[in-house]
């Protein structure tokens, strides 16, 4: 079973200069969260698939 839920209220998030996500090479982890994107759900939602992109790209190229 899949279900959906479209946010009424959900915005674009506004990027600033700052990264969507923090990453640590040394030690393979990362940080995300909507306070480093717009404070707002949907920025928490962005920051996180950016580090699910970046965690990715960490797999595949091992």
């Amino acid at each position: 079973e899949v279900l959906a839920h479209r946010w009424l209220y959900a915005r674009e998030t506004a990027r600033d200069d700052g990264p969507l996500y923090k990453w640590f090479d040394d030690h393979g982890i990362g940080v995300c969260g909507d306070w480093l994107s717009s404070g707002r759900v949907e920025g928490a939602w962005a920051s996180a698939s950016a580090l699910v992109d970046r965690i990715l790209k960490t797999a595949t190229n091992g």
